[in-house]
């Protein structure tokens, strides 16, 4: 099949520093950087830009000393090389320069950023010192996307295509069956396969670690050696988690394509008790061969070179895990920039050289490897002196400690519950503790870190802090609901008022006929204020918390409204027969009788003698 390629050039930068002034000059006393970047050596390339940067500090701190914008069209050849030439602070002493590639160009113009894997930004330190030259050098391999019409997805470095994959099952889900287990029938397979092809012309040597599958529930690790040919038997098996291996290497026709592939047959019957098991591996290639050393290959010093990782999740107790992976696909088979420098960069390489424990030649067969002793568990960070009668890991100038130079060291202890996590690398997480050795305390509440209620007040402690809700709320602190302190009788109105709630809180008004701010109401006198509605031919009497109206003598009604009586009405107003008197009603008084004279009106009825 057709897939995107990945190609690994030669070296990308070279960098070397002298001291003597020139250039921009810093604040101090000055040395003088002269920059070489090399050529890409890939093929079609017509121009590159990078960003220089150098800062008088170690670890990329301190101010910028300069920072300027390369094109290889203008500073070099076009093809990828560039020379510059610049200042350092000697003032300093320790200068970091930074290299950073941003665009590649070939005829058709500037390359899409995805079809190529950049290593940088990289950072060196270097002694600038004044009136001294000081040389540093960037050695870079660059991976970039091609077409190859081999295996699944391939990169190349100088001249050398090489691809890699591992599958667990075929194309339907299912798991791959190949290897025979011990009664004759197929039994799952993993199959991890490496492949490369270089030019006609020269030579491709091949590198690969020692396969290692680590599972939780087993202290030792399985290991696979891979320099043997078929069938092969595990330098290591705990748990019986493999029920076979076989290692197939050897060269295709197809532009002289040599493979370097490991099957692996997992016992499914033993998952449950190995628990999860992951495995490890490393490869690479090289048209040159990398020295032989007592712990392997090292790859070229000072020099960032790709190197295929395998990290592959195999399975656990519940069954298989693993599924098919492409190269560059995700991060269980991927390219990965690998360098070491001396210990005054190690900020930013690795601290010591990268071996590769062996090495294939195809051109000849021969399969050579690291003549230095096997420990297993592996030392994660230093070196195996020994594997007889035990392992016996050197962990010394790692930062790390323990019997596999596992346990990171801090030369500071972490406090206040601070983790190791790294050499002289404390996590503070969850403490309540920030600073390189969790010994500050964290102020949560003025960095706004705390959980507390947005009704709640933040109180900080040492290594901690409390919330407590506020007033007229309730609960924990970080969750605060509104208390109805009317319904629980705990707000402070009067007797004699109304108490009405409010989120977060309360309100008393006096009710009718009281004044006062509803925690102490006072009766009124409606009556003597004024602000009754009494008839004003009725009398005002005041009570406790109100009044009451009554229509004067002569009025009848409610006292809210009188109407005078009109006596004369009912019984001649008691002024005697109506025949003897006359009765006239007075407005808001007794009625006026008024005799009769019936002589004078002629109604007596005397005789006329």
């Amino acid at each position: 099949m057709n897939s995107p390629r990945l190609l690994w050039p030669a070296p990308l930068a070279a960098l070397a520093l002298f001291a003597c002034t020139g250039g921009t000059t810093p604040s101090g006393p000055a040395g003088r950087l002269s920059v070489d970047v090399a050529p890409l050596n890939l093929s079609g390339l017509t121009d590159a830009d990078y960003v220089l940067t150098v800062t008088n500090g170690p670890g990329g701190t301190g101010d910028v000393v300069w920072t300027r914008a390369l094109t290889s069209q203008q500073y070099g050849d076009g093809a990828g090389s560039a020379s510059y030439v610049g200042t350092c602070d000697a003032a300093t002493g320790v200068n970091t320069v930074t290299l950073e590639l941003t665009a590649l160009y070939d005829a058709s113009g500037e390359l899409p950023v995805a079809s190529y894997m950049n290593p940088t930004p990289i950072s060196r330190e270097v002694s600038c010192v004044a009136d001294t030259d000081v040389a540093v050098q960037f050695d870079i391999a660059l991976a970039r996307r091609a077409q190859q019409g081999f295996f699944d997805v391939a990169v190349q470095f100088e001249d050398v295509f090489c691809s890699a994959k591992l599958d667990c099952e075929d194309d339907a889900g299912n798991d791959l069956e190949l290897l025979h287990t011990a009664a004759g029938a197929r039994g799952m397979t993993v199959v991890m396969g490496f492949a490369c092809t270089g030019a006609p012309e020269g030579e491709t040597y091949l590198y690969l670690d020692d396969l290692v599958i680590d599972c939780t529930e087993q202290t030792l690790d399985v290991r696979i050696d891979p320099t043997g040919q078929g069938n092969v038997t595990p330098s290591a098996d705990p748990g019986g988690y493999l029920f076979g291996a076989a290692v197939y290497r050897g060269v295709e026709q197809l532009a002289g394509k040599a493979y370097w592939n490991v099957s692996l047959g997992l016992d499914v019957d033993h998952f449950a008790a190995n628990g999860t098991c992951t495995l490890h591996t490393r490869g690479t290639a090289s048209r040159t061969p990398f020295p032989q050393a007592a712990e392997g290959f090292p790859l070229p010093e000072g020099s960032v070179y790709p190197v295929i990782d395998w990290t592959v999740d195999l399975s656990d107790a519940t069954g298989r895990l693993c599924h098919r992976y492409a190269l560059d696909g995700g991060t269980e088979v991927e390219t990965q920039y690998l360098g070491y420098l001396p210990p005054l960069n190690a900020f930013t390489w690795s601290p010591g050289p990268i071996h590769l424990r062996h090495r294939f030649r195809p051109a000849t067969g021969e399969v050579l490897s690291a003549g230095a002793p096997i420990c297993n568990p592996a030392c994660g960070h230093g070196v195996c002196v020994s594997d007889v009668p035990s392992n016996t890991c050197d962990c010394t100038g790692t930062g790390y400690s323990g019997a596999t130079c596992d346990t990171p060291v801090c030369t500071a202890p972490c406090l206040n519950g601070g983790t190791c996590v790294a050499p002289d690398t404390c996590d503070c997480a969850g403490t309540g503790f920030e600073g390189a050795t969790c010994a500050d305390d964290v102020d949560e509440c003025t960095v706004g870190s705390d959980n507390c209620d947005v009704n709640a007040t933040c109180t900080n402690t040492v290594g901690g802090f409390t919330c407590a809700c506020d007033s007229g709320y309730t609960g924990d602190g970080v969750t605060c609901a509104d208390v109805d302190e009317c319904t629980l009788g705990s707000d402070n109105c009067d007797a004699n008022a109304t108490c009405t709630n409010t989120v977060g809180g309360f309100t008393c008004a006096c009710d009718s006929g009281y004044t006062g701010d509803g925690v102490t109401c006072a009766d009124v006198d409606e009556c003597t204020l004024g602000s009754d509605n009494c008839d004003v031919n009725a009398t005002c009497t005041n009570t406790v918390g109100a009044f009451t109206c009554a229509c004067d003598a002569y009025w009848t009604g409610d006292g809210v409204t009188c109407a005078d009586i009109d006596e004369c009405a009912t019984d001649n107003g008691g002024c005697g027969a109506a025949s003897a008197w006359t009765c006239t009603n007075n407005v808001g008084a007794a009625p006026t009788c008024t005799d009769i004279d019936e002589c004078a009106a002629g109604t007596d009825d005397c005789d006329v003698n």
